[in-house]
This record gives C-alpha cells, sequence and structure tokens, in this order.
C-alpha cells in the first residue's frame, strides 16, 4: 500500500512510500528504521525547508563517482514513457514508476534535514534540508538522485553524499549503512562515501 503525503517545503512535495514493501523486506531493520522515520513525519520540521541551503545548492566536498550499470536506466526510460497520461514532470513519472515496479525502491522525495545544532557542526549557518528523489532498500538503504542529464552533472554527488549524511542522522545509523548515486536513463553513477 503507497501512502501519500504533500508537504509545503518552499513548494509543494509529494512524499511517497510503500509500506507493504517494508513490512515485507529482508533487511527488517533497516524496514523498521525507515518506517518508523516515515510514520513520524508529521512532525518533520517543516519550517527548515523554507530557511537554510538545501543541499541541491551545495557545491562541497567534491565525490568521486563511478559509472555502474544498474537496473534504474531501464525503469527510467519505461517510466518517462509509460507514465505521461499519469503525471506531467519527468521527475514524477519516473519516481512513481520506480515506486510502483521496482523491489527495491520503497520511498521517493523523502525529506531530510539537520537542525540547527546539527547544521551548525556540519559547517552551516542554517539548517540544510533536501528532499531525496528515490530511496531503495537492498542490502543497504540507497539513496538515489534522478538527474535528466546525469552524465554532464557536476555536483549530484555532493547533494546524494549530504542527503545520506542528513537521513543517517535522523536514523541513527552510520554511512557506511548507505550506497548513493544519481541517474538518467542512460548512465548511473555511484558515489564514493
Amino acid at each position: 500500500m503507497i501512502i501519500s503525503k504533500s508537504f509545503r517545503h518552499g513548494w509543494y512535495y509529494w512524499f511517497r512510500y510503500d509500506r507493504d514493501k517494508l513490512l515485507g523486506h529482508a533487511q527488517p531493520s533497516y524496514a523498521h528504521d525507515l518506517l518508523d522515520y516515515f510514520a513520524a513525519m508529521d512532525d518533520c520540521p517543516h519550517g527548515l525547508f523554507c530557511e537554510g541551503p538545501r543541499a541541491s545548492s551545495l557545491r562541497a566536498p567534491r565525490r568521486y563517482v563511478h559509472r555502474v550499470r544498474h537496473p534504474l536506466t531501464q525503469f527510467t526510460a519505461c517510466g518517462k514513457d509509460l507514465y505521461l497520461d499519469r503525471y506531467r514532470s519527468s521527475h514524477s513519472r519516473v519516481e512513481m514508476f520506480l515506486l510502483e515496479n521496482d523491489i527495491g525502491t520503497v520511498a521517493v522525495e523523502v525529506p531530510v534535514w539537520f537542525d540547527e545544532d546539527e547544521s551548525l557542526c556540519a559547517g552551516f549557518e542554517a539548517p540544510l534540508t533536501g528532499h531525496i528523489d528515490v530511496l531503495r532498500l537492498t542490502d543497504k538503504i540507497e539513496v538515489w538522485d534522478y538527474k535528466p542529464k546525469a552524465e554532464r552533472e557536476r555536483y549530484a554527488a555532493t547533494q546524494v553524499y549530504w542527503y545520506v549524511l542528513m537521513l543517517s542522522r535522523r536514523l541513527g545509523l552510520g554511512p557506511e549503512d548507505f550506497r548513493c548515486g544519481y541517474f538518467d536513463e542512460h548512465v548511473c553513477y555511484l558515489v564514493d562515501m
């Protein structure tokens, strides 16, 4: 069952997750951590998302990436074509196709943040926020960002790096419990943490 919640974080974001996929997952500890986080999302500090920098605007630290073969590229190509009549933006088409058809995708548009104290410790003067495009659960928690021209991206690795740090903080897990990258229908890049 897909659960949807709309949040006005500067503009509207549709956070969605598949509760049944999480409940039946082979990694129950990660799945329960995520379910608890998602269930508490109504208490998310929504005001922070209109105050400080977004992870998508950051340019440092630069991260190393490796091009990998991944089924996300094929799913992306299908979603962009098959969901034309359901969603206007390619982001929404790709995200929803993955959520509905990829066994690993458990959530889309997941809000993450550092509160003021966490942001100061990380070197930011205001709270850092963001929305994870695609959250997958395999042997690790996977953070992915859809970039329509992934091959030209210069800073997407930095963005997903900060997403991982914010989500790891929210879940009380270490960065070693995560994998991250970015993709489009042609290429997929894995980011070294």
